[in-house]
């Protein structure tokens, strides 16, 4: 394995054992859907929300001289993310969302991954970072203009909006799943 780089919407400060990585993550799948129980983290009492998700996208390289392959993954940090009590389905359901926007990214990642042209494995690492950071930053703008669209989930009539947008995007590419 060349390298592993992990992008996530806060920055997690030390280094985590890959033991203790896959404890406290849980790797985005069609078939399961965020629980409460998945919340871990200390809530943030001072904050105005009453939930945050915290979801990133980790991929790991392996190439030699002509030829690479990659494996990407959008996961869910469960002790980074944090909820307050009395939280219903709807507002899980748009904490959802956020999650299904990252494995939507994380799709779109491995489109560009798979169109990219390897011609100098001196460069590979370095080119594949910045379409890497590119996804990064267009992901983030998405998930802010969600939140002010829906209100964080307070305009029902943006967040259903926002659920068929998602699961649509989520269809069309389903070829990168």
């Amino acid at each position: 394995m060349k390298s592993l780089k992990l992008l996530l919407v806060l920055i997690l400060l030390g280094c985590c054992h890959q033991k203790s990585l896959a404890q406290d993550t849980l790797q985005w799948s069609s078939k399961t859907k965020l629980q409460w129980a998945n919340f871990l983290g200390r809530a943030d009492t001072n904050s105005r929300y009453t939930s945050t998700t915290v979801a990133g996208i980790n991929y790991t390289v392996r190439h030699n001289s002509k030829t690479f392959s990659f494996a990407v993954t959008a996961v869910f940090y469960k002790n980074k993310s944090w909820a307050k009590s009395g939280n219903s389905d709807y507002l899980l359901q748009h904490e959802q969302a956020h999650f299904d926007l990252t494995e939507i990214y994380a799709r779109k990642l491995r489109l560009a991954f798979r169109n990219y042209i390897f011609s100098n494995p001196a460069t590979l690492e370095k080119d594949l970072d910045r379409i890497a950071e590119g996804i990064r930053k267009e992901r983030n703008k998405v998930n802010r203009q969600y939140d002010v669209e829906t209100n964080s989930s307070v305009n029902t009539r943006k967040q259903f909006y926002w659920f068929n947008k998602i699961a649509n995007e989520l269809h069309q590419l389903d070829a990168y799943q």
